[in-house]
């Protein structure tokens, strides 16, 4: 019956295929910032690490010189907890990088085949539980979680987890879950989508894609990291400058007793 209304309103057919072109996009653009993860986040966080050095230092010079003004000496306990605060959400930023560097170290290649057989069970589980195209995917909370486990396996090409995926998927189908394909305006619809896919297409992630193929341009994105590093080591030894300054010239410290 699914497939009859299908058949007989074209634009089922066509949203399906925007949809489908849309996941496989978001897909393409997850791989390629993961390739660029991988061929550029040494260079890039080993210069965070530094930006966040340099950062911690010139809070640490106008915490100082504050001090420095008002006549008095530098509270080693509340500069440090100045510091712990100022310097919590960089921290957490690095944090989150090196987690996404380790994670492009666990990417697993896949064969042609492989990856065609991922596209396919991926083709046929959207059919029917895309939440765009099956409305009960969104009402209904144990599809709803084999819908967001079937994204995340589709996106990190798990070839395994998609294949246990569609079983547990046709054991819910058949357990009388049904399909709602009752999608109202859905010329709309499709035309959002097509924008969408547009959008996708013409921005990040997916435009790494035309740097990460061309190897000359890798090359000198490489160097110009390599160049902003050197920026970087420079600033962060004339800050050093400042601070070894500030400690000759009589900068004193004392420690607040609990």
């Amino acid at each position: 019956m699914d497939e009859l209304i299908r058949t007989a309103n074209a634009d089922y057919s066509q949203y399906e295929e925007v949809l489908l072109k849309r996941d496989r996009l978001r897909k393409e653009a997850f791989q390629w910032e993961q390739e660029y993860i991988r061929t550029f986040g040494e260079k890039i966080l080993r210069i965070f690490k530094l930006k966040i050095s340099c950062i911690r230092k010139k809070k640490t010079i106008a915490f100082c010189q504050l001090a420095i003004n008002q006549g008095r000496p530098v509270n080693r306990k509340e500069l440090e907890h100045y510091l712990d605060t100022e310097m919590a959400q960089y921290q957490k930023e690095l944090a989150g990088m090196l987690e996404d560097y380790e994670a492009t170290k666990k990417t697993v290649e896949l064969t042609e085949l492989e990856l065609l057989e991922i596209r396919k069970i991926y083709r046929r589980l959207a059919k029917k539980l895309h939440p765009d195209i099956n409305k009960n995917t969104e009402t209904n909370a144990e599809l709803r979680e084999l819908w967001e486990r079937i994204c995340i396996a589709y996106r990190c090409n798990q070839l395994d987890a998609l294949q246990e995926l569609e079983v547990l998927a046709s054991v819910a189908m058949q357990a009388g879950v049904e399909l709602d394909l009752n999608i109202p305006d859905i010329a709309e619809k499709i035309a959002a989508v097509e924008k969408e896919i547009e959008r996708i297409q013409s921005t990040d992630p997916y435009q790494y894609k035309f740097l990460l193929t061309d190897k000359e341009a890798v090359s000198k994105k490489k160097e110009a990291l390599d160049e902003e590093y050197a920026s970087y080591e420079a600033y962060d030894k004339q800050l050093e400058g400042v601070l070894q300054q500030m400690m000759e010239g009589g900068l004193s410290f004392v420690w607040q007793m609990n």
